[in-house]
């Protein structure tokens, strides 16, 4: 009887368009996620050979430096044209998703342009000599400002695929291209030569950005050249009525997410940088099902919510939810019961200490998974503004909560702060999610009851 229900539900729901995109862009985002989780674990497993451990948490600093400055130079930007680019396609106005791509570029592109020219002239070298204290990263200036430039355009790229629901191409030309072609070439630089150095991994990375940058750029020039011109469908000021609560809300969320290493950076050795940076590397294993779903849900979120549909966006989520609650727990068990092991055997022996800071933050990931989408459905719905004061509250009790910690406690301290402001941040977005939009986005426990 389940079985039969099971299957009318199925053929139901499987001729349905938001069917559809989710399971062909979840197939697509599913195999990119895991293919570009394992090929970030293996090249910080390599760099952990070719690197000595200060100059490994010198990496994991250079590139939490990297994200910051792409979220502050997009201003919000990117979102905002996943979010406006998908809900003009969803109601059939080719012509101004054509002319929100235009203006958002212009306005990004003078962004990443200024914070890399602040961060090339002076501004590494004082993050690095006052919040830091590492020589080798104020000596990366210029390689970092470059690297900036590189994946403003590059995420700004993909977040516009995904926009068009084009989950393919923006798996390929995320991570995993930039992830694979370097973990081929340090793993070659490891069996030649045994040992690689900060300015030798940052030429390489610039290398093969710059080869994504510009097949990406052409592509989506390609794109947007057969989509029609439309005049004054949108300005300016509606684009950043949008993007200045979306970029205070995820620049928050980078900041409450990278606050832990930020302090770890501050207070601690490079050598306590390396340790907690490869917990934080396999600690994200946890919540990859939850990145996997997140990857194809917010244009299916902004369509369903112009269309108020909201008793199938909730089903959506809770069920998405579900799905990666699963296979999440079945990592953290794992991870729970050979958590050294593990860290000994991806980044060496030195390493293996980090394993009750990994635990820590895996059952934060934890939480956040079975949370579900909680956060995205507030930025995609118009209450980013909501979503950016959750996040702030958060932010400041990990921030607040780690400089304590850290002093006391060391990389521990750190990783308990770091769960507290996870699980704070989730419980509030889901009690706002379900006050303003009627909607709960968590998992399931009864599994039979999902079905989409």
């Amino acid at each position: 009887m389940l079985l039969a229900s099971k299957q009318r539900l199925i053929e139901q729901f499987s001729g349905s368009p938001v069917y559809q995109k989710l399971v062909i862009g979840g197939a697509w985002a599913f195999s990119g996620k895991v293919l570009a989780m394992l090929t970030t674990l293996v090249v910080s497993a390599l760099l952990s050979r070719l690197l000595a451990p200060d100059e490994l948490g010198a990496y994991f600093l250079i590139f939490s430096m990297v994200s910051t400055a792409v979220f502050i130079a997009h201003a919000g930007l990117s979102w905002t044209a996943l979010r406006l680019v998908a809900q003009s396609m969803g109601l059939r106005e080719p012509g101004r998703a054509k002319q929100v791509i235009l203006l958002t570029t212009r306005l990004a592109a003078i962004g990443t342009l200024l914070v890399a020219g602040f961060l090339a002239f002076g501004g590494v070298k004082a993050i690095a000599e006052h919040v830091f204290h590492s020589e080798l990263i104020a000596r990366a200036s210029g390689m970092i400002a470059i690297l900036v430039v590189l994946v403003s355009i590059q995420n700004f790229s993909i977040e516009i695929f995904r926009g068009f629901h084009d989950i393919r191409l923006a798996i390929l030309f995320g991570n995993l291209g930039s992830n694979f072609f370097a973990m081929l070439f340090f793993w070659c630089l490891w069996q030649v030569n045994g040992r690689g150095s900060i300015p030798a991994v940052l030429e390489i990375h610039v290398f093969f950005s710059l080869i994504l940058v510009i097949l990406v750029v052409l592509l989506l020039a390609i794109r947007i050249s057969k989509l029609p011109a439309v005049e004054n469908s949108i300005n300016v000021k509606e684009i950043t009525s949008v993007s200045l609560g979306l970029w205070g809300t995820h620049l928050m969320l980078l900041v409450w997410s990278q606050a832990d290493l930020w302090v770890v950076g501050s207070f601690q050795s490079s050598e306590g940088v390396a340790l907690y940076g490869a917990a934080v590397r396999l600690m994200s294993i946890v919540n990859l099902p939850l990145i996997v779903t997140n990857t194809v849900l917010p244009p299916i979120i902004s369509e369903l919510h112009s269309q108020n549909k909201m008793m199938e966006l909730e089903q959506v989520l809770r069920n998405s939810a579900t799905v990666a609650a699963l296979p999440s727990l079945l990592i953290l068990v794992s991870l729970i019961v050979f958590n050294s092991p593990i860290l000994g055997l991806l980044f060496g022996e030195f390493y293996r200490s980090a394993g009750l800071v990994l635990i820590v933050l895996s059952l934060g990931q934890l939480v956040n998974v079975w949370a579900g989408s909680c956060g995205l459905l507030l930025m995609y719905t118009g209450y980013q503004n909501t979503m950016m004061k959750i996040t702030m509250v958060s932010a400041f009790m990990t921030v607040s909560g780690s400089l304590i910690a850290v002093q006391f406690f060391g990389l521990l301290g750190v990783s308990f702060s770091a769960l507290i402001g996870m699980c704070l941040q989730n419980f509030l977005a889901l009690f706002f999610g379900r006050r303003k939009l009627k909607i709960w986005t968590h998992a399931r426990l009864d599994l039979r009851s999902v079905s989409f």
